[in-house]
């Protein structure tokens, strides 16, 4: 029995899909599932008690929590201690989601799993208090960083960019800030590849897809790959800029690259490209776009 927490997100709907396409039996939990309430952990657990609970659940508004820092330490480092106390009751085990907003983006050669946290922001400090939580109640834990996070459904910059390239003549994109985009379908299957394993590794991973872009180079890779695919009418001009003209409430990491190679020499999951794994995205978002207007018609 798998207990996946965060089913609506746009990770967890990925995890589920690949948690029946194995027929694994699970049970799942939405937002009626408050992770920071005990009470509501208690209620919503499955009768039967869970071999993995995989928590998808998680406070990402990286610029509102800047503002609402109560409520973002509160799920991110609070809720996963919270979930990990009962995992430690009950002998399950936990894989925890957390991110590469962790640190501070100032290593030229990317960061490894044993890399020290130094989050500049407080979406990366409260993640990284969950983090230490999990670690601190859990010895049975699985943490996953990941980055730049995107799939066809959901809040994401694969879809925002699409929606503006249909919508505005220009867009000016920041290009000094560096990661490896990430296709949810692919960390759902990582993360389905962990919690069948016969013999678990434990410990802290970093899944992205391989490669290493600016945002200004995943806009532009979105934008020509849609007009391939015909998602676009025709190509926009997407005009770089620096971080300092293009300022939010959260300061960003300019290099927040993650080194995968603990993942690959554990389960034997080595990630394909990013370019690869866009492809992928957007060819499923054109068959659905597809599909829509056969029907329509």
């Amino acid at each position: 029995m798998i207990w996946l927490i965060g089913r609506s997100g746009m990770l967890g709907r990925l995890v589920e899909q690949e948690l029946r396409a194995h027929n694994l039996e699970y049970a799942a939990s939405g937002p009626e599932l408050d992770v920071t309430r005990p009470d509501s952990i208690d209620h919503f657990a499955p009768k039967r008690k869970p071999r993995w609970v995989i928590n998808c659940s998680g406070y990402t508004a990286v610029d509102s929590a800047e503002s609402e820092e109560d409520q973002a330490w509160a799920v991110n480092r609070d809720g996963p201690a919270l979930l990990a106390r009962y995992c430690q009751k009950r002998g399950a085990r936990l894989l925890h989601i957390s991110t590469d907003y962790v640190f501070d983006g100032s290593l030229p050669d990317g960061y490894g799993e044993d890399a020290e946290p130094s989050p500049i922001n407080v979406y990366g400090a409260s993640k990284a208090g969950g983090e230490e939580e999990v670690r601190a109640e859990l010895r049975e834990h699985v943490i996953v960083r990941t980055a730049w996070l995107f799939a066809e459904h959901g809040r994401n910059f694969v879809l925002t960019i699409l929606r503006l390239l249909k919508t505005r003549g220009e867009l000016t994109v920041v290009d000094d800030q560096h990661g490896s985009p990430t296709y949810g379908r692919d960390l759902a299957r990582a993360i389905v590849l962990v919690v069948t394993a016969s013999r678990p590794v434990y410990g802290t991973f970093h899944f992205t897809n391989s490669g290493v872009t600016t945002w200004h180079g995943f806009a532009s890779a979105i934008r020509d790959r849609a007009v391939e695919l015909g998602l676009i009418p025709k190509s926009r001009r997407i005009v770089r800029v620096s971080s300092d003209q293009f300022p939010t409430a959260a300061e960003r990491p300019s290099y927040s690259v993650l080194t995968c190679r603990r993942m690959i020499s554990a389960y034997g999951f080595e990630p394909r490209t990013w370019e690869e794994a866009l492809d992928d995205c957007l060819q499923r978002i054109a068959s659905e776009h597809q599909a829509r207007t056969f029907t329509l018609v």
